[in-house]
């Protein structure tokens, strides 16, 4: 390297230097596999087990709440029904298509192998491809109208719940939130002693300290809450929830039977309108399932929003209450409710005790009115045998 370097002409050599060496063996280890493989979640699953959470946790609410627990079971019922096996949202399949039918293509040379021909016709420029290359094209096969249209319904289902779910999740979340505020302030051990009825004739409001419009404004509420609870009964119960349910499934069963049959042919001209009454038939049941969807948001997101003010009044009614309770008034005070005994209650009891005693008598005088004549019967019969008797000894006494 010295004698090198000493040179006038010397060029060093900057090339990496790549001899090297190990005495150690090195097996060969198996290829890195990702343990955190993601994993398609399961919609319907995660769904179904959303609403039993939201069921666990009605429990706790107001009471006005829990009458949508049962139109939720329909609900998760028809996602069992619809998703027996999930719900996953696969891609369509794709198809591997070759131009040639070999099932091994050839391979492709590596660059700087192949000899270019020039083209006169080209213009002296070299063919960049002179031999055919097998290209693999990825097809996908389009899917019926049919399959379409119950892709489509499946996800509406899916998302529509989905919707519904995510607005009582946050309904019921502001709820306990804010209740659970309350009860940390008040020192309350159950949520349940802010939620029970509240008895303004019993509560005794102290005077002097301004707490007059939280009494009225308890009363006046819990009366408006119960009629709202009253109307949601009625509108929103589960024979409402199925009577939208089925017309919106019966709509799409419906679609789909009418996009089953095809067009015919065109060669005269009944065959033309019989194409076109089906297509009208099709426009007809894509409008009326399209209605029957929006239709079944509206009662859906209309029982949301009736929820939502049940929750407001109570949770404002909760706050009145706690207010009241620091101040030392006793919002658990009832009405003591005490049962008159009325004399003339007291007189047919009486009356009543003394049919009974005359009922005995009746019995007893049948009783022995029984006994007397059976003893009158056996009197006679114990007399005429005795005639009997002397009328036979005198006939003997005479013969």
């Amino acid at each position: 390297m010295v004698e090198d370097r000493d040179n006038l002409f010397y060029r060093p050599d900057l090339h990496p230097y790549r001899e090297y060496g190990s005495e150690a063996v090195i097996p060969k280890a198996p290829p890195p596999v990702n343990p955190d493989v993601p994993e398609v979640p399961d919609r319907a699953k995660e769904l179904i087990d959303d609403f039993e959470q939201v069921i666990d946790i009605i429990t706790a609410a107001p009471k006005g709440v829990d009458i949508i627990v049962p139109s939720i079971r329909k609900l998760i019922r028809r996602l069992e029904v619809a998703f027996p096996n999930g719900y996953y949202e696969e891609e369509p399949k794709k198809e591997t298509v070759t131009p040639d039918s070999d099932s091994h293509p050839r391979k492709l040379s590596g660059i700087g192998t192949n000899v270019y021909k020039i083209d006169k016709k080209m213009g002296n420029l070299p063919n960049l491809f002179p031999a055919p290359t097998n290209i693999v094209i990825n097809v996908v096969k389009p899917r019926s109208i049919v399959d379409i249209a119950v892709d489509k319904y499946r996800k509406d289902t899916i998302d529509l719940q989905k919707y519904y779910l995510n607005q009582l999740q946050t309904a019921l979340q502001a709820y306990f939130h804010q209740m659970m505020m309350i009860m940390a302030e008040t020192n309350l051990p159950s949520i349940d002693n802010l939620s029970m009825d509240y008895d303004g004739k019993a509560v005794k409001i102290p005077a002097g300290q301004n707490l007059e419009h939280l009494h009225d404004y308890i009363v006046r509420s819990q009366v408006i809450r119960e009629q709202k609870t009253r109307l949601f009964k009625k509108t929103h119960n589960v024979d409402q929830t199925v009577m939208h349910m089925r017309y919106w499934h019966v709509s799409e069963k419906e679609r789909e039977r009418y996009y089953t049959e095809k067009y015919g042919g065109s060669a005269s001209y009944l065959d033309s309108e019989a194409n076109s009454i089906l297509r009208n038939s099709r426009s007809q049941y894509d409008k009326q399932y399209a209605q029957s969807l929006y239709d079944m948001y509206k009662y859906l997101n209309s029982s949301v929003i009736v929820i939502k003010d049940i929750l407001d009044m109570s949770l404002n009614e909760s706050k009145a209450k706690g207010q009241l309770l620091n101040k030392g008034v006793d919002i658990f005070a009832v009405t003591e409710k005490k049962v008159n005994v009325n004399d003339a209650a007291s007189g047919g009891a009486g009356d009543s005790s003394n049919g009974l005693k005359n009922v005995q008598t009746v019995d007893d005088k049948s009783k022995s009115t029984t006994t007397t004549s059976t003893s009158t019967n056996s009197d006679q019969t114990k007399e005429k045998s005795k005639q009997a008797a002397d009328s036979i000894s005198k006939k003997t006494g005479s013969n």
